[in-house]
């Protein structure tokens, strides 16, 4: 078929999907995590590679255009909600192995002066911190502790990272609870393990971390 003939059809589908895209998010019908909608651009390169390979005749381009629909389609629904609020399960974070089978955990969200403040007294640093987290008693398979999370610098996170910012408060939550139970990131293997469990902890929640983290 001379190249003129050839009709494309990825550029259309593109912007019809991403058209609904947007108005199911501004109307609030499907907030989406924009985040997590970006990390499909593997599947985008293929279908790159099947319209140019499929685009050469009118069989080809039918064959490529219910390809398309159906990648897409995907994307959209294993796309987590930008908004969505975790389920939390009673036992999402008991650490039974730990010998911690039962807790009682108080959290504050405060800003960045009082954790600065916080962090100044307890450990030496008067700078702000996005979490701290104290054992108050522990004893008997039971813990009591506190966790202080800092809501502006998980704003300033969230926004840097393109993700919503109760995720990032939430990654917070956990990031302090590990350390109540005993996890620590002091050395690279130390760290490396909690990351595999703050990692785990959220997926378990329905949250998938960003590719990206500073520590």
């Amino acid at each position: 078929m001379p190249e003129r003939e050839r009709r494309h059809l990825l550029g259309p589908i593109l912007l019809i999907f991403a058209g609904a895209l947007l108005l199911l998010h501004q109307t609030g019908i499907w907030p989406i995590s924009w985040a997590h909608l970006l990390r499909a651009w593997p599947l985008l390169l293929v279908l790159l590679g099947l319209d140019i390979v499929l685009g050469r005749t009118r069989t080809g381009r039918a064959v490529f255009a219910v390809l398309a629909v159906g990648l897409l389609l995907a994307i959209l629904l294993y796309t987590p909600a930008a908004h969505a609020t975790p389920a939390l399960e009673a036992d999402s974070l008991t650490y039974p192995s730990r010998g911690i089978e039962t807790a009682e955990i108080s959290i504050a969200i405060v800003d960045d002066a009082t954790i600065a403040q916080l962090h100044g007294q307890y450990l030496g640093d008067p700078t702000p911190t996005d979490v701290l987290s104290f054992v108050l008693e522990e004893g008997d398979h039971h813990l009591e502790g506190e966790i202080v999370a800092s809501a502006e610098t998980a704003a300033a996170w969230a926004k840097r990272l393109a993700w919503p910012c109760e995720n990032e408060l939430l990654l917070y939550i956990v990031h302090g609870t590990l350390h109540l139970v005993g996890f620590d990131d002091q050395t690279p293997a130390a760290r490396r393990k909690m990351r595999r469990e703050e990692k785990a902890v959220l997926h378990k929640l329905g949250v998938i971390p960003p590719v990206r983290r500073r520590r």
